[in-house]
């Protein structure tokens, strides 16, 4: 059985003994809710004008230092999350955890203020699960959370449903992927994005008949070898250090890009970024980002006979 070291930084989460830090003058606060699975936690709370303030946490990792076992683990796996790690960092019920909160200020009319950062200490009251967001109208926690989630949409996109934490995650991701790369823009800091190379159904096909017309040009047992490589291949994504339209940005601070990212942030605001700094930074994310560009991925195999075969019976039905 492996066994692994004892790690100063992860004992010290444990045993920490933080304060769950309130906003000053605070009215009303509501449970700090953590989604199942996944990195966020939400609240809401009203001051005394009855302003709604929306605040999304996400665990700060920055006591995590450089020659600790946990930081060498979370760099060897680069873009994935190290299980151990992500294990011990999810958010569990009756816990106390340091924070990085993004808080959206909702005035009286309607009108969504631009956002506010600030380190902070919470304590984690629920744990919510996916099922329990098809009934949220009757959940006294859950259905204001999601009326504050709605009106902070209305602000930035159409309106949405925010029936289930895949939807919460996918536009909580959107949010504050517009609002760092605003304030990564702004101070001029690195940061490694990433495109989804994303396909068309009639793409996917032609790419699979092209392959398999090739293979039948060369000896059947290099075409099977070639066939097993593509096949171990399920992903495609483009890294770049340059902001592009579609791309966007690792906010997850239990893997070692969202950590990168959110140290680059920390020092930022507390304007203690010297240039030094931000040249080293930088050339980690270029090396990091030449290392996942060779990583090439296509479709896999399942997924190319389904659509063979939603093409071929297309077809038929066409020739009736």
């Amino acid at each position: 059985m492996d066994t692994y070291p004892e790690s100063m930084e992860m004992q010290m989460l444990s045993d920490l003994n933080l304060h769950s830090y309130d906003v000053q003058n605070s009215f009303y606060i509501q449970p700090t809710l953590a989604l199942e699975g996944v990195k966020y936690a939400l609240n809401i709370h009203y001051d005394e004008d009855y302003c709604l303030y929306l605040r999304i946490h996400l665990i700060d990792t920055s006591f995590i230092t450089k020659d600790s076992y946990w930081y060498k683990e979370m760099e060897r796996e680069i873009q994935k999350k190290d299980k151990r790690v992500k294990k011990l960092l999810s958010f569990k019920e009756g816990r106390k955890y340091p924070a990085f909160t993004i808080q959206f200020k909702i005035n009286s009319n309607g009108e969504v203020a631009e956002p506010h950062f600030y380190k902070s200490s919470i304590q984690i009251d629920r744990v919510v699960r996916n099922r329990e967001f098809l009934t949220y109208r009757e959940d006294d926690a859950l259905k204001p959370l999601v009326g504050a989630l709605r009106q902070v949409a209305n602000d930035y996109t159409e309106e949405i449903e925010f029936m289930s934490i895949p939807t919460i995650e996918a536009f909580l991701d959107f949010l504050l992927n517009m609002e760092f790369d605003r304030i990564f823009e702004k101070g001029c800091l690195p940061s490694l994005q990433y495109v989804d190379a994303k396909l068309t159904d009639e793409d996917i096909v032609d790419i699979h008949g092209n392959i398999c017309y090739y293979l039948g040009k060369i000896p059947k047992i290099e075409a099977y070898q070639v066939w097993e490589i593509l096949h171990e291949v399920k992903k495609s994504y483009f890294f770049t250090v340059i902001s592009l339209e579609d791309s966007e940005m690792e906010l997850d601070t239990r893997t070692f890009i969202g950590y990168t990212h959110f140290m680059l942030l920390k020092l930022y605001v507390e304007k203690r970024l010297i240039e030094n700094k931000r040249v080293e930074y930088l050339e980690k994310l270029e090396e990091i980002k030449s290392t996942l560009n060779q990583e090439n991925t296509f479709v896999g195999e399942e997924k190319q006979k389904q659509l063979m075969k939603a093409k071929e019976k297309k077809e038929k039905e066409s020739q009736k």
